[in-house]
């Protein structure tokens, strides 16, 4: 199943059109005898390289793209991109994680565990709304254009947003907002989020696993264009972290 994580470098191989095969191939015996400990994404390359990790899987499928400049100008701005991107990755998609699978039923409802998750969320908004609010020129997270910590947020955050955050925390952190509608209808995303509506409120129990397959499939499909993208996703939130 692609996840957010994975899905991320897919869009890498397919909008810069590099010679990486997809495989979603994670039960075999091979691969589970390469990579034990059964998490995705990996990599392997044609010389029995192998990766795990997204952030270094990214980095290192941008070292194939000739004159890119998604990871900065100098060093201060690459260690800003690398900060950016393990944040977003770890603490953002982690606590995305926790609150929505308890508040949708998949996970043991638990109020202390959903807030803690909350709270954090709020924390990286602040964090994200604040850095947006000091660089109004460029309106990127670091230095004066787009680079992978914003393509790696917009992908993040754009299921954390349809899936429980919603509306509310658009309007509590404005500049996050315009960032987000700036990047996400970069060309790089193939028009996936061009006519996105977020739900009006912040996801809450509803009591009933059939209401996360229902409005969730019913939405998804609704809203966003990438139908592929939506169904893998969309498993994705249902069968794994």
């Amino acid at each position: 199943k692609l996840s957010p994580r994975s899905s991320i470098l897919t869009y890498l191989i397919k909008y810069y059109k590099l010679d990486i095969e997809i495989s979603t191939d994670t039960e075999s015996e091979s691969f589970i005898k390469l990579f034990p400990l059964r998490k995705t994404p990996t990599f392997i390359g044609n010389d029995g390289f192998q990766l795990t990790e997204t952030i270094a899987i990214g980095i290192y499928f941008l070292s194939m793209i000739p004159n890119h400049d998604l990871l900065g100008d100098n060093d201060q701005e690459f260690a800003s991109i690398i900060r950016f991107l393990s944040m977003l990755n770890q603490e953002g998609a982690m606590s995305w994680v926790g609150a929505f699978f308890r508040l949708s039923g998949r996970l043991p409802y638990n109020k202390e565990i959903i807030d803690e998750n909350l709270i954090t969320l709020d924390i990286i908004g602040q964090i994200l709304d604040k850095r947006l609010a000091n660089d109004r020129i460029s309106g990127y997270l670091v230095g004066d254009k787009i680079s992978y910590a914003d393509l790696y947020g917009v992908k993040l955050f754009g299921i954390a947003l349809y899936t429980l955050l919603g509306e509310p925390y658009l309007t509590k952190y404005p500049n996050f907002a315009k960032w987000f509608k700036r990047v996400s209808n970069h060309k790089f995303f193939r028009g996936q989020y061009k006519d996105i509506k977020f739900p009006q409120q912040q996801l809450t129990y509803p009591g009933s696993e059939d209401w996360l397959v229902v409005s969730y499939y019913i939405l998804m499909l609704r809203n966003f264009q990438n139908k592929t993208t939506v169904y893998s996703e969309l498993e994705f939130y249902i069968e794994s972290i």
